[in-house]
């Protein structure tokens, strides 16, 4: 049985669904103790259970998966979803790629989800996931072991490349802002309908289809993504997109308004209010599980075994009686 068949229920988010849908619900359930969860390299073949902290360890179990597809593809029972990652819907045809885009997309993702594949660097984001995918279940988040990457830092654009300016082109208006509800008066009272977007000229007969075009085709919104263009309407809806799309950042996003009280005319982008999503983040990291001393001192592959079509023999999770009792982290309820 493959997980894909098994349709997500209630809030139970598409995103983690879909990226673990090819997995033998055994394999699966297999990689799911703390211990594995925790690994950084988790081997996505349909079948196969292999987790590792080692690069050098995932790099040979990935072409010896390769080198078995090679020789009979159509007997390859992982089905070739090998080559994906394990974190977000991307797939690479050499190990190399893979692990390069592990490493720096992911590795500094230091918390993960104590029920699945999800890790975030924010707790913030971990608890966000825990609420739309596990919500049933006790808050559990897992810290990871810190490798040296040896990465760039990375360096956060200008939020400017991001979040456009509104702009009014009819009869030779020239009005400039980035606040919307500026924006909406200004076309309500002075223009009515038979709107002109000025991102591309399209024509639309109301403000609000003239929003939702801007919205869909452009990535306007109330709430503006600060890491791409990406905008929406709804706090949860941002909040979706950052725990999911920017697993690695900090979840932080612009709104629309002005958060100088005596500005008017909202030309000045350096006054849109900003929102970093950290609520209960000191309350959150109390029941954070830390790392084990003899994982930190271990470091290693649970598991060493060749790929083969049938899952591997790692202990099953702990039950929840057992995450509810641990000695290295309290539990909390969301």
């Amino acid at each position: 049985t493959c997980i894909g068949s098994l349709r997500p229920e209630g809030r139970k988010s598409i995103f983690m669904s879909n990226l673990i849908a090819n997995k033998n619900i055994i394999a699966y359930h297999n990689m799911c103790s703390h211990k594995k969860l925790r690994h950084l390299y988790k081997c996505m073949g349909a079948n196969c259970s292999f987790t590792t902290m080692s690069s050098k360890e995932f790099t040979s179990h990935f072409d010896l998966h390769r080198d078995i597809y090679l020789l009979s593809p159509g007997e390859d029972t992982h089905k070739g979803f090998w080559r994906n990652c394990s974190y977000c819907p991307t797939s690479y045809v050499t190990s190399k790629e893979l692990l390069v885009h592990i490493k720096k997309e992911h590795a500094q993702c230091l918390l993960q989800c104590g029920y699945c594949f999800y890790r975030a660097k924010s707790i913030a984001n971990v608890h966000f996931h825990h609420t739309n995918d596990h919500h049933k279940e006790i808050f559990c988040a897992l810290q990871c072991e810190q490798r040296e990457l040896n990465l760039p830092p990375v360096k956060e654009k200008p939020f400017t490349e991001f979040v456009t300016p509104l702009r009014c082109t009819r009869d030779g208006c020239n009005l400039f802002t980035y606040m919307l509800d500026t924006y909406c008066t200004h076309l309500i009272s002075v223009h009515g309908n038979n709107l002109t977007c000025h991102f591309c000229g399209m024509q639309r007969n109301t403000i609000s289809s003239l929003l939702k075009h801007c919205n869909e085709a452009h990535g306007v919104g109330l709430y503006q993504c600060l890491y791409c263009v990406f905008g929406t309407s709804t706090e949860h809806e941002i909040r979706l997109h950052l725990c999911y799309k920017h697993p690695s950042c900090i979840p932080k996003a612009i709104h629309r308004t002005d958060s100088n009280p005596k500005s008017s005319a909202g030309t000045n982008r350096e006054s849109l209010k900003r929102i970093v999503f950290y609520k209960d983040q000191d309350k959150l990291l109390k029941h954070l599980i830390p790392l084990p001393s003899e994982e930190t001192e271990e470091g290693a592959s649970v598991e060493t075994h060749k790929p083969s079509s049938s899952p591997g023999s790692e202990t099953p999770p702990p039950k929840l009686e057992s995450v509810i009792s641990s000695p290295t982290g309290s539990p909390y309820r969301p």
